[in-house]
């Protein structure tokens, strides 16, 4: 969890967004997210990874936000359905207009 550059966010946490791994140091992310206050967590792993998702519900973000999979509401409270038809960055482009109701 470091500062972010947005001026909208008070942190930014961010991996490879090919492949959604946190590798070994996942537990410590956690740690470190319990221990701040979050208003949102968005995951942007498509696929289900368990470290993005347990990091978005330790967060304990009012608003968790992630895509539809088995076991989804288990992490997220608000789900972006991704269009099939469009590429992953068409479905990341929804995922921000979705932003705006927030």
């Amino acid at each position: 969890v470091e500062p972010s550059p947005f001026d909208a966010l008070d942190h930014l946490l961010s991996r490879d967004a090919q492949t959604c791994q946190f590798g070994g140091e996942h537990l410590q992310v956690i740690k470190s997210v319990k221990r701040g206050r979050f208003d949102l967590a968005v995951d942007l792993c498509l696929d289900f990874v368990l470290p993005p998702a347990y990091i978005v519900r330790a967060s304990d973000a009012r608003v968790r936000i992630g895509f539809p999979k088995r076991g989804a509401d288990l992490f997220y409270n608000f789900l972006v359905h991704p269009d099939p038809s469009q590429n992953r960055a068409g479905t990341y482009e929804r995922l921000v207009h979705s932003l705006e109701m927030f």
